[in-house]
């Protein structure tokens, strides 16, 4: 009697015996990993025409199985699907009978993708799948929008009973997004909403198996408020108007109570009849946020792509210089 491995994990054994009239004989199959027929260690017993021999495995190992049993004599064995003993009648026919228990390991696939929703352009996320027969990685990049990356997936071959490990790693970006986790198995994995690992029971029922981390993109919410530091100062001039030259300070405030964001401080002026505008700069100013990164101009694009972290604010200190001359 021997043994046929079909996808057996490597150091899975199967103690083999064949009982008869003259005794047993007893042999243990070790799986190599894969697919094979071990013709080596196999149980060999003289049996006598008439007699009913038995033949039994008893499998030890992480793997289950699904058994199947066959042998090439006369008579077909005694045997019910599934089971690990068979009995056969040996014929005056037989000559040498070869009998093989075919054991199929109970796999399934499990496959790891990445759905964006809104997303930056050029931002990752490293997808890593772990069970008792390996890892697999993954990489999905962001292509700007949304979409399910169904090409760089993670696909892991998996154990029925077994305990996998589901994670992502995002890459550096100052994106902000919020996670969640689904699977189309019969078990529900085992998350924290807005984790970036999660774990799934294998179950003997589950075929193919989909896991989706999906990562939504906290929109920006960017307001800007202008507010004026006291009144203008005459720095010069005389006469009966108020003509002169004349300083005014106002300062923009930006906050964020949305995702990471850009934006840009466009401020122009609409002065009335005998104004005339003749510098305007901005400076910028810290709040919580006390990383200046946009791009600074001259008047009246003051700065351009700026970034701004969730939840925190920064501000801009705007000093004009105009002359008033109400006779103009």
């Amino acid at each position: 009697m021997q043994k046929a491995w079909v996808g057996g994990v490597a150091e899975d054994t199967a103690g083999l015996t064949v009982t008869g009239i003259n005794g047993s004989s007893i042999e243990t199959s070790t799986a190599n990993g894969g697919d094979e027929t071990d013709t080596t260690n196999v149980a060999v017993l003289t049996a006598l025409v008439g007699e009913t021999v038995t033949l039994s495995e008893v499998l030890s190992g992480v793997a289950e199985y699904t058994a199947s049993f066959s042998c090439d004599g006369v008579n077909a064995p005694v045997y019910t699907p599934g089971d690990t003993s068979a009995t056969l009648l040996i014929d005056g026919a037989d000559a040498d009978i070869t009998c093989t228990y075919t054991n199929t390991v109970n796999a399934v696939a499990v496959t790891l993708q990445k759905a964006w929703v809104d997303d930056v352009a050029d931002d990752t996320a490293a997808l890593t799948a772990a069970g008792t027969l390996g890892t697999e990685q993954a990489t999905s990049t962001a292509s700007g929008g949304s979409e399910t990356d169904t090409t760089n997936t993670a696909v892991l071959n998996t154990l029925v009973g077994e305990t996998i490990t589901l994670s992502e790693v995002l890459g550096d970006t100052t994106t902000d997004y919020t996670v969640s986790f689904s699977c189309d198995g019969v078990n529900t994995p085992t998350y924290l909403e807005g984790a970036t690992s999660a774990t799934l029971v294998i179950d003997a029922t589950d075929t193919a198996i989909t896991c989706t981390y999906t990562n939504t993109r906290d929109l920006p919410v960017i307001n800007l408020a202008k507010v004026v530091d006291g009144t203008a100062t005459l720095e010069d001039g005389s006469g009966d108007y108020p003509a002169g030259t004349y300083t005014v300070l106002y300062t923009i405030t930006a906050s964020n109570t949305g995702g990471y964001g850009e934006y840009d401080v466009v401020d122009t002026f609409s002065p009335g009849d005998g104004i005339t505008l003749n510098t305007a700069v901005a400076a910028y100013q810290a709040g919580s946020e006390d990383d200046q990164s946009g791009v600074t101009g001259d008047y009246p694009d003051f700065v351009t792509t700026e970034g701004l972290a969730a939840d925190l604010d920064e501000s801009w200190v705007v000093t004009a210089n105009f002359t008033v001359d109400p006779a103009s």
